[in-house]
């Protein structure tokens, strides 16, 4: 009896233990602090709640309209944000034809002839504007930078050519809806005499540039000028800001978390963020950068001020978006030399970003109104320069410049006459052509 005793104390013992691990394991609830330190999930604050669409950024920089021998435009640039805005919702229809050619300036000037043009800073890949428009049509490799609405056609046919000008190609389509297309440009068109008169200027052989007979009346701006912080940067562009490392310097503020690092330049109001571990060898699509850069900057808020695509280098990777005031170019200039928007990619992650680290807040003046040299002295210019090539010459614009004045954070917007040459450079000039720094690449 006494063996059966301790046989079955043994026995209650245990069942007893089982009750109890069992009940521990029932009832047992992580402390908040283990729990939260295994789930962890760590948000990217934006910087801005700014949204783009494609149309937004990419969109021409410059209009003209064709009759015959008479051209025209104007810096209002409300005509062509109108036109590009509706044109988002016309119905285009399939390609004429295959990929066309031209062989000379006649070939284009047919094409020209009575028309409005659009004018883009760099070639849009075709894909990008079916994207834009939800347009099903066989564009493989089709790239444009100028656009050509043909006025005045008859049968009521709306024509459109989308032209390479370098490459000397185009495609030809046509709207559907057409009578919506064909009264908006017909409208334009027949406004042409309030517009400024322009002149074709042969820079060199095979190169046409339009420039403005008269003096261009412009205004001079003053703007107060926000400095972003440098947190806010680290905040949307790392995903774990709890292991972010900073190191503070003469000339920079750093952040690391041990594989990015993100510099920031104060006097020189740059960003620059570099992420090693992204493979940028692998080429890339015209296209796919344009439609990775834009995501990207949606997402982390970087669309701070206006933006229009720049310069797409799908040999490097690398994409480019320039400011906008008044949907005027801004260019590099003294104190605020960065005014690009610059990514280099890799197949799915940025391999480095290179931006501004500040906003322009709100306007403070607009009452200087200036005159800037006319086509013929900017023609008479260059061709007294011989230190410029005239065939590298891309196009010549007015932008602006942001020139810093005393009272701190303030700049003065000043509109100047700009050259792009081919390799991307800008140059500015008044009485003389002085380099203004900057490229595609935002590097002098």
């Amino acid at each position: 009896m006494k063996k059966e005793s301790v046989k079955s104390a043994i026995l209650t013992a245990l069942i007893i233990i089982s009750l109890l691990l069992t009940w521990n394991m029932w009832t047992y609830q992580p402390t908040l602090f283990d729990a939260k330190k295994e789930t962890d999930v760590y948000e990217v604050m934006p910087i801005t709640n700014t949204i783009k669409k494609y149309y937004e950024v990419i969109k021409p920089q410059q209009l003209f309209i064709h009759d015959g021998e008479n051209h025209f435009s104007t810096m209002d640039a409300s005509h062509s944000n109108d036109l590009w805005m509706k044109m988002q919702s016309w119905e285009y229809s399939d390609l004429e034809s295959g990929v066309e050619t031209f062989s000379s300036g006649e070939n284009l000037k047919e094409i020209q002839k009575n028309s409005i043009e659009l004018r883009f800073l760099n070639e849009i890949p075709m894909k990008t504007f079916q994207t834009m428009l939800e347009w099903d049509a066989d564009t493989e490799n089709v790239q444009f930078d100028r656009i050509y609405l043909k006025a005045g056609e008859t049968g009521g046919i709306q024509s459109v050519y989308f032209v390479s000008y370098d490459k000397m190609r185009y495609v030809e389509s046509s709207v559907n809806n057409n009578s919506e297309a064909t009264q908006k440009v017909k409208q334009l068109f027949n406004d042409r005499n309030n517009l400024e008169k322009y002149y074709s200027f042969n820079i060199s052989e095979g190169k046409e540039i339009f420039l403005p007979v008269n003096e261009p009346k412009m205004v001079k701006h003053q703007y107060k000028v926000e400095e972003i912080a440098g947190s806010r940067f680290r905040d949307a562009l790392f995903s774990n800001s709890s292991v972010i490392k900073q190191d503070s310097i003469t000339s920079k503020n750093s952040y690391t978390d041990a594989i990015s690092l993100l510099d920031i330049y104060p006097e020189q109001h740059r960003v620059y963020y570099v992420n090693p571990a992204v493979d940028d060898s692998v080429p890339l699509e015209a296209s796919t950068l344009v439609d990775q850069s834009i995501k990207f900057l949606n997402q982390h808020g970087g669309w701070t001020d206006e933006y229009m695509l720049f310069d797409i280098d799908d040999k490097e990777n690398k994409i480019s978006y320039i400011m906008q005031i008044h949907s005027i170019p801004v260019i590099p200039f003294d104190e605020y030399p960065q005014t690009m928007i610059i990514q280099k990619w890799g197949q799915n992650e940025a391999a480095s970003y290179e931006r501004p680290s500040y906003r322009i807040d709100f306007e403070i003046n607009s009452n200087n109104e200036i005159m800037l040299m006319s086509g013929k002295k900017v023609e008479e210019l260059l061709k007294a320069n011989n230190d410029i090539d005239k065939e590298d010459i891309s196009n010549i614009y007015i932008a602006y410049q942001l020139e810093n004045v005393e009272n701190q954070g303030i700049v003065n917007v000043t509109p100047v006459w700009c050259i792009e040459m081919n390799n991307g450079k800008l140059k500015t000039f008044k009485d003389e052509i002085v380099q203004s720094g900057g490229n595609a690449n935002g590097m002098e």
